[in-house]
């Protein structure tokens, strides 16, 4: 028989389904305490007979709470002890645990700045004494002729007689309206009226003869683009190289950068786009390469997925392969600097241009 009330204590505890960890813990301190007694099974059965103790499912953990603190005689300073001996063991388990996997060495050494000598060369040439020598820079005199040869083909499919035009009247079009856009009179047709004439543009062409050209203007009279075209800009991909040509023949400068530009354009193309935080919130989007003295260098028009850019840089993303193609003009291994946001920053996009000899400076968001 129990010599205790230790142990009554003891044969209570026994018999709880040990589910709960206090549970296991009250049971493993008391068994410390009296392993020098062992019960039978009879004696076991003859106190849970003799006990109003009882305990279910639902109520075992509070159940186990009551028994404990009915027992006055329990050295609870020893059961403390021991708990606390055991969480120090635990916490001492998975610190040497952390420390394994967090084994951080880090050296201090001074900083190795590589090779950034621009080995490059850059003459911007001598300055452009009129604004139309600069246009004709980018618009060679064969431009002119493609204009008049393809307005004449497609006014004829559609009207079935002949405009006539020729490369002289087409320069006198565009420059009448270049100097409209600089002047911005409200209607067209006031440059020929009495009151608001403007005789360089009145004396050059009838105003009929203007609105005509204007509507029937065309650097590509097909109705339909090539097999295999995929080029949302096919209808003008001929002003387009015209202007991209003589950005090309521009002296690379040593600092460059790529970035976005809106093109104002309310018309009718399938790749406009609208960006609120833009100066030019509606417009076509352009990636461009400029240089330190802000001239374009080369650009591509955004397309969607038809923009142009090549097939084994499209696993960068498109930002990262627009850098790629924008530099390919750039020469190699002469330290020539790329700058660009975070649109388009990343590693694989470095080390591209690292492994070119171009070094790049780019930002980037925290968190990303």
């Amino acid at each position: 028989m129990p010599r205790s009330r230790n142990d009554f204590l003891f044969v209570h505890l026994v018999a709880i389904p040990p589910r709960r960890p206090i549970v296991k813990q009250i049971i493993g301190g008391i068994q410390a305490r009296i392993s020098q007694h062992r019960f039978t099974a009879e004696e076991i059965l003859n106190h849970l007979d003799d006990s109003d103790f009882d305990i279910s499912d639902t109520e075992e953990e509070d159940s186990s709470d009551e028994t404990f603190n009915a027992d006055d005689d329990l050295d609870s300073d020893e059961h403390d002890n021991s708990d606390s001996n055991d969480d120090d063991d635990d916490e001492e388990e998975q610190g040497e645990e952390n420390t394994e996997k967090k084994q951080i060495k880090w050296y201090t050494k001074p900083f190795q700045a590589g090779n950034t000598t621009w080995r490059g060369d850059f003459d911007l040439g001598a300055p452009l004494e009129t604004p139309a020598k600069y246009f004709f820079k980018y618009f060679k005199p064969e431009i002119f002729t493609t204009f008049a040869e393809q307005t004449n083909i497609y006014y004829l499919q559609s009207k079935g007689t002949e405009i006539a035009t020729t490369e002289s009247e087409m320069r006198k079009f565009f420059g009448a309206t270049i100097l409209m856009a600089n002047l911005r009179f409200p209607r067209i047709r006031m440059y020929w009226q009495y009151m608001t004439r403007v005789d360089r543009i009145a004396n050059v062409m009838p105003v009929n003869r203007y609105f005509l050209l204007r509507t029937n203007l065309h650097i590509n009279a097909a109705r339909e683009p090539d097999a295999g075209n995929t080029n949302k800009f096919w209808k003008v991909k001929p002003v387009l190289d015209a202007v991209r040509n003589r950005c090309v023949e521009l002296p690379r400068e040593e600092y460059c950068a790529v970035d976005e530009q809106m093109i104002p354009f309310t018309g009718r193309v399938p790749t406009k786009q609208v960006i609120k935080s833009k100066p030019n919130p509606v417009g076509i989007k352009n990636f461009v390469l400029c240089g330190k003295s802000g001239r374009a260098l080369d650009f591509e028009f955004y397309q969607g997925k038809g923009t142009g850019i090549p097939q084994e840089t499209k696993h960068l993303g498109l930002g990262a392969s627009v850098v790629i193609l924008l530099t390919n003009t750039i020469p190699r291994q002469m330290n020539y600097k790329i700058c660009f946001d975070n649109y388009f920053t990343g590693i694989p996009l470095i080390r591209e241009l690292k492994s070119k000899g171009i070094l790049s400076v780019g930002n980037r968001l925290m968190n990303i």
